[in-house]
């Protein structure tokens, strides 16, 4: 489909900790994005309550306290409806590598099965684009081009959100990918495949989805 066709839903996590065997997912917030616009009514947040597992640590990072949790639902009651409200859109996230991991063992877990949707790492994007961000920043941008979310919406001088908010990190996302699609349409990238293509998380290369320049094909 052609870019400016695609769903994608952009998604992040909070999490008790980093480690996926013994951490768990404490919060689920996505925007949805749909002819290149963010859709404002549609977006999806729910804090989750972990089984068995202290976030005292994990509090001073996301400031979900314990108290905040004590009515809150499982992953078992959130999950299928998150499930149900990305459908069949393209999957979008900023540093995959530590989200993926909890998205899919909850799946396993609550579901059985696996996300069959392509998933798409804005930082992937941003590192395509590296050329072109060097030529860009504001007054707030290094001179060294740092992939952290926040500091990739200052050098594009997007709207900033609350960091370390699910919702918050879900929508600054949301901007970063529009303003990435932006600056690879420049290169003639024209379908979501292609995206999906550079996009791609790391592991994830292993099963084709590798990247290769128009050069290369040319």
């Amino acid at each position: 489909m052609p870019i400016e066709t695609s769903v994608f839903v952009v998604f992040d996590t909070e999490l008790t900790g980093l480690n996926p065997r013994r951490n768990h997912i404490v919060s689920i917030g996505a925007v949805t994005v749909r002819n290149l616009r963010i859709v404002p009514h549609e977006s999806f947040y729910s804090i989750i309550k972990p089984k068995g597992e202290e976030i005292s640590t994990a509090t001073f990072i996301h400031r979900i306290t314990p108290e905040k949790l004590v009515d809150a639902p499982s992953i078992e009651e959130v999950l299928p409806k998150f499930i149900e409200f990305c459908g069949t859109s393209i999957l979008v996230g900023h540093q995959l590598q530590i989200d993926l991991p909890f998205l899919r063992k909850a799946c396993r877990k609550v579901l059985g099965t696996m996300i069959p949707n392509p998933f798409i790492d804005t930082i992937r994007l941003a590192q395509c684009c590296r050329k072109r961000l060097n030529k860009i920043g504001t007054k707030h941008s290094l001179d060294q081009i740092s992939y952290d979310l926040g500091s990739l919406a200052r050098r594009l001088g997007l709207p900033l959100f609350p960091q370390h908010d699910a919702l918050g990190d879900a929508l600054q996302t949301a901007y970063l990918l529009l303003r990435l699609i932006s600056i690879l349409k420049k290169e003639e990238f024209s379908s979501s495949l292609e995206l999906c293509r550079i996009g791609s998380p790391t592991w994830l290369q292993s099963i084709g989805l590798k990247w290769r320049s128009r050069k290369a094909h040319s």
